[in-house]
């Protein structure tokens, strides 16, 4: 018990790995911190190694399943950007480009030709970093930056 209150107590991770891990999340990826080695693994669907997944479901609670993008919600993290833009042209036009098939390369375009995309670069990454700290508190694990 004291051995286990120990691990629990001194797991940590680079914040930086777990935020690459965020932004390179998807439908077909899915990363996991692992408890006992404190490193991120991913699952790539199109690269099945059933060792792995064997060893992530026999020792499930060793790992920690890392916010997906389902989690991420990137789109509500666009239109957060756009709404805290203070030149109203520039934030209407974006606005009206976010709906439909195609919207966040059309927001892209439209952000770099207005100058913005860095800006919007910035902001997404606050956000993902935002994300990885709130991870890392809600699973006990200290982040190093």
């Amino acid at each position: 018990m004291l051995e286990e209150m120990k691990i629990e107590r001194s797991l940590s991770v680079q914040l930086i790995d777990i935020i690459f891990a965020i932004e390179n999340s998807s439908n077909h990826v899915t990363s996991y911190y692992n408890k006992k080695t404190q490193k991120i693994i991913s699952l790539f669907e199109e690269l099945i190694d059933q060792d792995l997944i064997d060893e992530i479901d026999e020792n499930w609670d060793q790992y920690i399943a890392l916010p997906s993008s389902y989690d991420v919600h990137e789109y509500q993290i666009m239109q957060d950007f756009i709404l805290n833009l203070k030149n109203k042209d520039i934030r209407d036009q974006l606005w009206n480009t976010i709906h439909g098939k195609g919207a966040f390369r059309r927001f892209k375009d439209l952000a770099a030709r207005f100058g913005v995309l860095e800006d919007w670069f910035l902001y997404l990454n606050q956000q993902y970093r935002k994300i990885a700290i709130k991870w890392c508190r809600e699973n006990n694990i200290i982040y190093v930056e």
